[in-house]
């Protein structure tokens, strides 16, 4: 089963990928469980789910990626949208609150402003769930490999 953890679309800043599109996309290259991640937003994602509630071929994961005082981490399965800002743990604690999965996007991606600083991800290890391995956007491939062996 083909599974994509993070992706934009058009509630993004940083995306222009319209819904229909994200729905094309996945059908075409027989993605089944499409996590949406907007930056500080999960109406996207939310708007997505409906869309495709009725679907047996596609699931949408509501997610946010949070920006924290500390860089970016990843909030998956969410109810609410969880404001930009906080603490990365209070974060964390605010993603497991609503029975969420903490997923840690492009960690050594060093060029990336928002990465989430190295101390504290070696402080919070026992609080993620999941590691992105692989990140198409990466600034240099070795990035992805020191993820990898991270993991």
């Amino acid at each position: 089963m083909k599974i994509d953890l993070h992706c934009h679309s058009q509630a993004s800043w940083d995306s222009v990928s319209d819904f229909g599109s994200i729905i094309r996309r996945c059908k075409a290259t027989g993605i089944r469980v499409q996590a949406i991640t907007d930056h500080n937003e999960i109406w996207g994602a939310q708007t997505l789910q409906k869309m495709t509630q009725d679907d047996p071929d596609l699931r949408i994961i509501v997610g946010e990626e949070i920006y924290t005082e500390d860089g970016e981490i990843i909030g998956l399965y969410l109810q609410e949208r969880i404001p930009p800002g906080l603490s990365t743990l209070e974060t964390i604690n605010r993603i497991k609150a609503q029975e969420g999965l903490v997923l840690l996007p492009h960690p050594f991606d060093k060029l990336k402003r928002s990465h989430l600083k190295s101390a504290t991800r070696e402080s919070l290890i026992d609080y993620i769930d999941i590691v992105e391995v692989f990140n198409a956007h990466i600034s240099r491939q070795h990035y992805n490999q020191e993820a990898q062996e991270w993991a």
